[in-house]
């Protein structure tokens, strides 16, 4: 099964629709990036966790996606860290002046929490300076169904970042829930209004 963050959001009042795939395997290369919903373009990466030794996740194929609205000025760009317990695709967006940078992230759920908070840092450091939006799933429930893991959220605040989607992201088949996606900005006000998550979950992940 394959989890999908659907994000609908108000950016500068112009509306933007994303889709942040955490776990995709990819059997075939997509074209260009085009092709994978009518009015969408997408852009991959592919997992290095699977090529790290001794790795806790992934297997050749499996990696990361954004899927934008084909209207929007879209770019892969290049993150500066290299963690070792999660994946991480940044793409740039443009819309007239307003530019942000949009990271996804995927931690599997069997990796060190505390490694991954000091390597969510390192991430945090590499964009200081550019208003910054980052999606996906952390993998870092807390006490309860509706919050997330003190560390995360401590790690967060030290950066004046916030997480904006409110409630549990994952049902699980025995009716429990847990808060493991999430969308984070800073906690100045930023750009994003009404902003609002599906979880959609799907069978087929291959992506053509």
């Amino acid at each position: 099964m394959m989890m999908m963050m659907m994000l609908t959001m108000t950016v500068m009042m112009i509306d933007v629709v994303v889709i942040v795939i955490t776990v995709i395997v990819i059997m075939l290369p997509l074209k260009g990036g085009r092709g994978v919903l009518h009015g969408f373009n997408c852009t991959h990466a592919l997992s290095h966790l699977a090529t790290l030794p001794n790795p806790s996740y992934g297997r050749p194929g499996r990696g990361l996606a954004v899927v934008f609205r084909s209207d929007l000025d879209v770019t892969k760009t290049t993150i500066d860290v290299t963690p070792t317990t999660f994946d991480v695709l940044g793409v740039n967006v443009r819309m007239g002046k307003e530019r942000f940078l949009l990271v996804n992230i995927y931690r599997p759920p069997d990796t060190n929490i505390n490694t991954f908070i000091s390597e969510l840092t390192d991430l945090l450091d590499s964009v200081a300076g550019r208003y910054t939006i980052f999606m996906g799933d952390f993998n870092c429930p807390g006490v309860t169904c509706d919050c997330v893991d003190t560390r995360l959220t401590a790690a967060l605040a030290c950066y004046s970042l916030k997480i904006v989607n409110e409630g549990p992201t994952r049902l699980n088949y025995d009716g429990d829930q847990n808060k493991l996606d999430v969308i984070i900005e800073t906690d100045d006000g930023g750009h994003l209004c009404d902003v609002y998550l599906l979880s959609v979950q799907v069978s087929q992940t291959t992506v053509y």
